[in-house]
């Protein structure tokens, strides 16, 4: 299992579309074996997801981010867990633990609102005002 994360050196890039870099984290038995950093390859969102998927990213950790490219890596199978800030590695580890507090699973979301629960479409509401 490998994580990415969009980061400013070693912390959460405010917006993904605007981070510095993206970190992988390769996971092995639940804990972390590997980091390695790329710096932000600006190739269109679809591309990305087939250099993610091409090495075997299945979760983003990200803090705001554009709602239609987070629905994409979804539709591919790839986690997106969006409204997270600080260190990078910090929320890996949390994320490995389910602790990860303050997290949106994005992927969960669905695009009904009206099947959505009060707390769902409050989460959402306030969401949007963050993600573009």
């Amino acid at each position: 299992m490998r994580v990415a994360v969009a980061c400013n050196g070693l912390e959460i890039a405010p917006r993904y579309d605007l981070c510095e870099g993206l970190t992988f984290y390769t996971i092995t038995r639940g804990i972390i074996t590997e980091c390695q950093n790329i710096p932000n390859p600006r190739i269109d969102q679809a591309e990305l997801v087939d250099f993610f998927l091409a090495n075997d990213i299945s979760t983003l950790i990200c803090d705001a981010i554009i709602i239609d490219h987070a629905k994409l890596y979804c539709s591919n199978n790839i986690e997106v867990v969006a409204g997270i800030k600080g260190n990078a590695r910090s929320a890996v580890e949390a994320y490995l633990s389910k602790q990860l507090s303050g997290a949106d699973q994005v992927c969960e979301w669905d695009d009904d609102e009206d099947e959505l629960s009060e707390e769902d479409a409050a989460t959402l509401t306030s969401l949007e005002s963050i993600l573009f």
